[in-house]
């Protein structure tokens, strides 16, 4: 992706996220500027990162449920995949620190990415979290998720 195309995918991320919740720009040393803020699929805070990478020429969003001290059993992990089986794009990954992350992409080449792709790149992440975060929670905490 050439710099001009980096950057102008930058001030798309940027300015679809600014008026989120908790809404920051981080320096980062490949890819100039992650972008964190929160969404919350009922009533627990989640971070949220989005950047623009650009070798891999995509914009990358990663949910993150925080690590509840789970450790990475047969059980979480099947459960992931089947959930990963029946959703219609992106997946859960049980990360080495504990924390789940749904995780998703679009890859544009060298191109600026269309407003409505990258509002539906970040709707879509919050729809697949939302609708799996009762089950999510139920493997990291052992029990049902209240209110």
């Amino acid at each position: 992706m050439t710099p001009d195309n980096h950057r102008a995918n930058q001030a798309l991320v940027r300015r679809l996220l600014v008026d989120a919740p908790g809404f920051v720009e981080l320096p980062d040393p490949l890819y100039g500027i992650l972008f964190q803020c929160q969404f919350t699929p009922c009533c627990v805070p989640l971070a949220t990162l989005a950047w623009v990478n650009p070798d891999n020429e995509g914009i990358f969003v990663r949910v993150i449920v925080p690590s509840l001290g789970v450790q990475p059993s047969l059980e979480v992990l099947t459960a992931l995949n089947e959930i990963n089986a029946t959703l219609p794009i992106g997946s859960f990954v049980f990360a080495e620190s504990g924390e789940v992350r749904f995780k998703s992409a679009v890859f544009l080449g060298d191109a600026v990415a269309p407003e409505e792709l990258l509002a539906h790149l970040f709707a879509s992440a919050g729809d697949m979290v939302r609708a799996q975060f009762p089950r999510i929670s139920r493997l990291l905490t052992g029990a049902a998720h209240t209110h």
